[in-house]
């Protein structure tokens, strides 16, 4: 099984503007067994699923750290977002060998949005009489 969680513990640290978009970080353990249980020994990929909203999906295949698997992974997703817009961030993994590929874990989500500069500015010819 894949563990999988985003961000960190602090709500407000989720994610990281950027000009095009929204950092996302993906944070899990690759698995370090096989579904019937026997210590698995040919780990050799996991791989990253996800969407905006109702988007495209995307994938990023992670090498596998050891092929004993047990390895924290953080990979941090470049999610395009259009500035002054807000989105959900879906996101799912899998592990591979040699026999194929896991089932995904369930979706984990975050919502995101692209703020900075999207104040109106300040009003203009203010009188007072």
């Amino acid at each position: 099984m894949v563990l999988l969680f985003l961000g960190l513990t602090t709500p407000a640290w989720a994610y990281i503007e950027t000009p095009t978009g929204v950092d996302v970080q993906v944070s899990y353990t690759e698995p370090t067994t096989t579904e019937g249980g026997a210590p698995l020994t040919n780990l050799q990929k996991t791989t990253i699923y996800w969407k905006l909203d109702a988007g495209a999906e995307s994938a990023v295949d992670v090498l596998a750290a050891l092929g004993t698997g047990g390895a924290a992974i953080t990979k941090t997703i470049s999610v395009p977002l259009a500035a002054c817009t807000a989105g959900t961030v879906s996101v799912q993994a899998t592990a591979s060998n040699t026999f194929g590929e896991s089932v995904r874990t369930p979706a984990v989500t975050l919502a995101v949005a692209r703020v900075q500069g999207c104040k109106p500015s300040t009003a203009t010819n203010l009188l007072v009489k």
